[in-house]
């Protein structure tokens, strides 16, 4: 295919590590939430912050590649 892995490495980097930043938030608002809050509601608090640390990371660090992606759905 003529791709080299550094390539992928290098274009797999940004995504991942906002992965590991949203587990990390996620675990330690899981922590802060009451245990005894129902579910319905844990998960209306987890999945927009969840989504908001995702877009804070790329945008933070990765800036350049959230504008190539926006330009690139725009297409």
């Amino acid at each position: 295919m003529g791709v080299r892995i550094r390539t992928l490495a290098k274009a797999a980097l940004p995504p991942l590590v906002a992965c590991a930043i949203i587990a990390l938030a996620l675990e330690g608002a899981r922590l802060v939430l009451p245990a005894d809050l129902h579910p319905g509601l844990m998960l209306a608090v987890l999945v927009p912050l969840g989504a908001l640390t995702y877009i804070g990371v790329l945008v933070a660090f990765w800036r350049d590649v959230v504008r190539k992606s926006i330009a690139m759905l725009r297409r």
